[in-house]
């Protein structure tokens, strides 16, 4: 398992909260998401052999909300 925190300076509301976790939550590697509207952060919790970290901020950029990596450690 892997844990990235991503920089999302464009989310502001709870609709936004929601439609990044609804499109990070298609793929069944992802464990946990993390939200943080104040900080404009979002953490995802994943295991890096299904998909990658490239791959979610890919997404979240498709629907709007460019993500840049902030931090990435590894979960034992």
């Amino acid at each position: 398992m892997k844990e990235v925190t991503y920089k999302v300076s464009n989310i502001s509301c709870a609709g936004c909260a929601n439609a990044i976790s609804n499109v990070l939550r298609q793929y069944r590697a992802v464990d946990v998401i993390d939200v943080d509207l104040a900080s404009k952060r979002v953490r995802v919790t994943f295991d890096e052999l299904d998909v990658d970290e490239e791959t979610l901020a890919s997404e979240m950029a498709r629907i709007g909300y460019p993500a840049q990596k902030e931090e990435s450690l590894p979960i034992d």
